[in-house]
């Protein structure tokens, strides 16, 4: 990840400034110098590119509420409709063996 990360700052990096205008050229080297340091500090520090030792996710101020897999509320109706047939099946039968 800091590799690929170091390579698209390093070609999104500005041009070095030629020009005739001096503000303009001190300007953008300026700016240059501090792209470097920037990228430099990318390359060296790995907790700028590591994603799994970030601290600033935001923890969820509300938990979410859990909704039931609906596949799980569709087994449970299926058994107790199950659940009815086996106590009507049962009743029938001890109707008949008295």
């Amino acid at each position: 990840m800091r590799q690929l990360l170091t390579w698209c700052a390093t070609r999104a990096m500005h041009p070095k400034p030629q020009g005739t205008n001096f503000e303009e050229a001190s300007a953008r080297s300026a700016a240059r110098v501090i792209e470097e340091e920037l990228l430099k500090d990318l390359a060296n520090k790995s907790e700028l590119s590591d994603w799994f030792i970030r601290e600033d996710a935001p923890e969820p101020v509300v938990p979410l509420p859990e909704k039931p897999n609906p596949k799980n509320t569709q087994n449970a109706e299926k058994i107790a409709e199950l659940e009815e047939q086996i106590r009507r099946y049962v009743e029938c039968y001890e109707y008949a063996s008295s």
